[in-house]
């Protein structure tokens, strides 16, 4: 009798186990968050600042990313540079360094990290080699997996560099439907929430990683041959109310960072990065490839999408917008190793390249003419502190004014800046009685005047 009632309850926890586990295969938001979607809970206790920085991490699964309360996961801190990954800085970005402040801002998911390149060669670098003003300094904060709602949280904590230009960019290949289930998925982002109706069940399934079955091989006609993953990409821009939501949520994400951009005295690119499958859509069509309906149906709805998103950004006052789609589509006529061979929808460093060779311009437009000359900063209502800046650095001016004119400055009203303009430039020294060193023939051309203090 006791061997049958073990037998029995065996068999019970046996059928349990396995009801769970093919709920949690068939349907996983029956039991709850997945795994890899939980968020950790937030700790409200005050905690030892240097403790929270420099505490020990715990061993993960994955040590390349770690579980964030807010942001779902973050890049794991002081990670070491490889060929394809890292370094990390201290908050986890891919930087060397952390700055007091930065020129440019950016902020984006792994097409804006660098995914299978080193440093050097992802977009926000080739950007920063490219830009007229090679002083330049740019912060990365893109982290893989992210999307339109975490954009917007580290938006606000990025404005503590106070950077000049925030760039935001979106990836139309799955940004709308990260961005519906984390609104959906989390209370604390319902306010982005376009359509009270729906709950994050109503997202649509998608396979990943995306069986063969899926997977499209593309011959060119050079020889070159790629793998595209249409019906991926299609479960992110379908004709569907949760991807038009979350469609609606990168919008309403660029409308709320446009305002606080705007109000920080910042200006805003948004650039919108199209999926591999998009860019090389012109060349499928004027090489007359076989491409199957889902490749055809992805191709028109994630241009439908991209360019509707588009024309929201671009309503945005003080917004500029650049689809990276031209640029990516011409290049991928000509341009061997945009992307890899394989189904991997990352660029490669060509196809960084083209990015960060498009973005040069209009970020180079969108910046301040760096400062030069005899200027003055502000430290109260009574007195200030003068500069001379130097295409190296700035030189501490004394309070003399025999030895500005000795120097050969006339004595009138010098430029008034903030000192946030002078922060990321080095204090080369105290400026002395050297005209050929200090002097005005010594300096670069000072841009045109803008506001004045006068001595």
């Amino acid at each position: 009798m006791k061997k049958e009632w073990l037998l029995l309850a065996g068999v019970t926890v046996s059928t349990l186990v396995l009801a769970l586990g093919m709920i949690r295969w068939l349907a996983p938001t029956l039991l709850g968050e997945p795994a890899d979607m939980r968020l950790v809970q937030a700790d409200t206790r005050e905690i030892p600042f240097f403790d929270a920085v420099f505490r020990p991490l715990p061993d993960q699964e994955n040590p390349f990313l770690l579980p964030d309360p807010i942001t779902r996961v973050r890049n794991n801190p002081l990670l070491a540079e490889t060929p394809t990954t890292g370094p990390h800085d201290l908050l986890g970005f891919r930087n060397r360094s952390i700055p007091r402040v930065t020129d440019l801002l950016v902020i984006g998911d792994s097409q804006t990290y660098g995914n299978n390149v080193v440093l050097d060669a992802n977009w926000p670098s080739r950007l920063q080699q490219k830009l007229a003003d090679e002083k330049t300094t740019l912060y990365n904060m893109a982290v893989g997996g992210w999307c339109g709602v975490q954009y917007l949280e580290l938006f606000r904590k990025g404005l503590r560099l106070r950077p000049r230009v925030v760039i935001v960019a979106f990836y139309t290949g799955n940004d709308a439907l990260e961005s519906f289930m984390m609104a959906y998925g989390h209370e604390r982002w319902q306010n982005l929430r376009p359509d009270p109706t729906l709950t994050a069940r109503d997202a649509p399934q998608v396979a990943f990683p995306p069986p063969a079955s899926e997977m499209e091989r593309i011959s060119f006609a050079d020889g070159t041959e790629t793998i595209l993953l249409p019906a991926l990409r299609l479960g992110s821009n379908g004709d569907h109310p949760a991807i038009r939501a979350g469609y609606a949520i990168l919008a309403e994400v660029g409308r709320r960072i446009g305002a606080e951009a705007k109000a920080a005295g910042a200006g805003i690119l948004f650039a919108l990065i199209p999926s591999k499958e998009r860019v090389y859509h012109q060349r499928v069509l004027k090489e007359k490839r076989p491409a199957s309906p889902v490749y055809q149906e992805l191709a028109r709805q994630e241009q439908a999408h991209a360019e509707r998103l588009a024309a929201a950004l671009a309503a945005i006052p003080q917004t500029r917008v650049v689809d990276l789609l031209p640029s990516l589509s011409q290049a991928a006529m000509t341009t061997p190793g945009l992307y890899p061979d394989g189904p991997d929808g990352h660029p490669l460093e060509a196809g960084y390249r083209v990015i960060g060779e498009a973005l040069a311009p209009v970020v180079t437009a969108l910046l301040p003419t760096r400062p030069r000359g005899l200027v003055a900063v502000m430290q109260n209502r009574e007195s200030f502190q003068a500069w001379l800046i130097t295409p190296e650095g700035r030189w501490v001016v004394p309070p003399d004014p025999e030895l500005i004119q000795a120097n050969g400055w006339p004595m009138e009203p010098l430029r008034a800046i903030s000192e946030r303009d002078l922060t990321a430039l080095p204090i080369l020294g105290i400026m002395e009685r050297d005209p050929k060193r200090f002097g005005p023939d010594a300096i670069s051309p000072q841009p045109e005047k803008r506001s004045f203090v006068t001595p």
